[in-house]
């Protein structure tokens, strides 16, 4: 920004001056004008600049409107860590009809990829793991595949891999593909510890693995509950790709209310369910608390004022 008090701005600001009275302007007049002149400095574009703007704002436009799985994946890979910027792209690619695919640890890259006319969301997206986690777990991948749960979690281990970081895994959907319910895995996961502490060999200061030493456990197969699901899904990558939690919800209260995208469209009274995302607590002038919420469900948002009388 600039800075009037800054030294030479007088100078400028007389030569100014002088240059309108030279061209017949009255001295209020210029100084009216050198002011504007000097607030827009404050954050002005100089036509290099505007022009370079609208040539990436161009770029941009055609990608998106071209190729929208290349923009959307560098979209994505610009913001890992930011849970509300990556929740905002992923919804608006679903809106637009791409698949956004849960994190694999025998598929996923560090960073999102196109797969199969989706996109696969990285191992760095998963909590906890972190960049050098992700990796731990892709240098793995390169010797083999992982072949099951209890494999994957005697190597990871072996890896420097720990137990939060594998329940953040199984949370975030990393191991679906293993076949088992997540909460199947959850329970499982002392005796995957146990299974990888006996495969585990020290010798001589090395440190190696031998899957054939004991037989694999075998775990007690349990249903995922869908709330459950979801909750966990959220803290673990800061968003949801699973079916939003009201849905359940709902059903299980055999609750008949409209979604929020038809109560969006009504005025008066009305009746609604949703999902509180977000409160806000605001203080009136008067010195009483209300509150601004933001609700969702599977069709979207809406945010609503809670007045100080309902509030209170």
């Amino acid at each position: 920004s600039m800075d009037p008090e800054a030294p030479g701005f007088e100078e400028l600001r007389q030569e100014f001056l002088d240059g309108c009275r030279r061209n017949g302007y009255e001295d209020q007049t210029a100084g009216e004008l050198y002011e504007l002149v000097l607030r827009f400095a404050g954050y002005g574009f100089n036509r290099s600049h505007a022009v370079a703007y609208s040539f990436i704002g161009y770029q941009l436009a055609y990608l998106k409107a071209s190729h929208p799985l290349y923009f959307y994946c560098a979209l994505l890979n610009s913001v890992i860590g930011d849970d509300d910027k990556s929740a905002e792209y992923i919804s608006e690619c679903r809106r637009r009809g791409i698949a956004v695919l849960y994190p694999d640890v025998n598929r996923s890259l560090a960073q999102y990829a196109q797969e199969k006319g989706g996109i696969r969301l990285p191992l760095s997206a998963v909590k906890g793991l972190g960049y050098n986690g992700a990796r731990a777990v892709l240098e793995e991948r390169e010797e083999r595949p992982y072949d099951d749960f209890f494999d994957f979690v005697a190597r990871a281990v072996n890896r420097r891999i720990n137990r939060k970081m594998i329940e953040n895994l199984i949370s975030a959907g990393a191991l679906d593909s293993f076949g088992y319910a997540r909460r199947t895995m959850s329970a499982s996961l002392d005796d995957a510890m146990n299974y990888a502490d006996l495969v585990r060999i020290e010798h001589d200061g090395q440190v190696s693995i031998n899957l054939s030493l004991v037989s694999k456990p075998v775990p007690v197969r349990m249903k995922d509950d869908p709330i459950e699901t979801s909750e966990n899904e959220k803290e673990a990558l800061g968003f949801c790709l699973g079916p939003h939690p009201i849905i359940a919800i709902r059903e299980k209260n055999h609750i008949q209310a409209d979604p929020l995208v038809a109560l969006r469209q009504k005025r008066g009274y009305i009746d609604g369910f949703g999902l509180i995302q977000q409160v806000h607590q605001h203080r009136t002038r008067k010195g009483e608390l209300m509150a601004f919420v933001n609700l969702s469900d599977e069709t979207g948002e809406m945010d609503l004022a809670v007045m100080p009388k309902l509030y209170g």
